[in-house]
Order: C-alpha cells, then structure tokens, then sequence
C-alpha cells in the first residue's frame, strides 16, 4: 500500500486537493476529521484523552487499510507541531511492518490567502475552522507551518496554484497515475 499524506495549515487546500488526487489515482481517502470528528463526539478538544484517541485511531485505520489490501490511502492533516513528529514516527514505523510505503506532502500558502480562505461557505458547512480568530490561534498554538524534520516531504505553495494543478505535481511527483 501506498499512503500518501497532505498535510498544512486549515484552509491551505488539503481536502480539495486530495479529493482531485484520488479521482486521478483510484487512491481512496482518509479525511483526517473522520476522526477528529469521532473524538469530539467523546472528550472536549483537548482533553488528556483526546488527541491519544485520535492517533490511535488512525494508526489503525491505516494499518486496516494496509493488511486489507488497499492499493492507496491519502491522508489529509494539520500537523501539531513537535508532537506530530512523535505521529509520524509511529505512522511510517507500522506502515513499514505493513509493507507500506509513506511519503509526505506539505501544502503551503500565503497567510493572506489563508485568511481570505477560512471564511468559505464549505468550511463554515463543517466542523473545519471557519474563523479569523480561530486560524490565528491554532497557528500559533500549534506552529503547523512547519516541515517534518523526520521525513522528506515534497512541498507545493497552493496561494496561486490551483487545485487540479497541485493535484497534478503530486501525481507525477509520486508517480501514481492510473
């Protein structure tokens, strides 16, 4: 299996870019707020219990998918930093043990651009931050404009790249037409 994961800041494009990856690939995809979503139905954010549940979570999931034979998996997240190192570790350690291959695309964009972004009627439909305010704290709570120091990662700035075409540059990149 192959699982590819996107990862940046809210509003950088990460769903709307996997959707089109998967629709070119035949990938199936793993929307991060599947689980976000399922521990919120259990603890406040935050909470002690909270974010061990979700890796838990998605550490099976992938493992599931992997043993169950799916051909590709992506992955979108807004990595917490330095404890998504932690994550990622993990990730590509029982990705390995499942003979999966792992790799790693950061998503970039303009503050500006983000902001205009965050407010969409799309964002505003879901649980997805969908505030000024609530970007700015999550940016600087959690430094997700970070790269992975454990992993490499191909990195795309999506402030004035479209989607089909940042979808494009990570299918050729990881060779993953058809």
């Amino acid at each position: 299996m192959h699982l590819l994961t996107l990862f940046g800041p809210p509003a950088v494009g990460k769903l709307t870019v996997a959707k089109l990856v998967c629709a070119n690939s035949g990938y199936k995809l793993f929307h991060n707020h599947l689980t976000t979503d399922l521990a919120l139905s259990l603890f406040e954010y935050g909470a002690d219990e909270f974010f061990p549940l979700m890796a838990d979570l998605r550490i099976r999931c992938f493992e599931a998918a992997a043993r169950g034979g799916t051909r590709g998996l992506v992955f979108t997240c807004a990595f917490a930093f330095p404890e998504a190192e932690q994550f990622v570790v993990r990730m590509v350690d029982t990705m390995s043990v499942c003979g999966a291959r792992c790799d790693f695309v950061r998503l970039i964009c303009s503050d500006a651009e983000l902001s205009k972004r965050v407010t969409s009627d799309e964002r505003r439909q879901s649980r997805k931050i969908s505030n000024l305010d609530r970007l700015s704290d999550t940016i600087d709570r959690y430094d997700i404009h970070n790269a992975l120091r454990s992993r490499e990662c191909f990195t795309i700035d999506t402030t004035e790249l479209p989607p089909d075409l940042s979808s494009q540059r990570i299918l050729e990149h990881f060779k993953m037409q058809g």
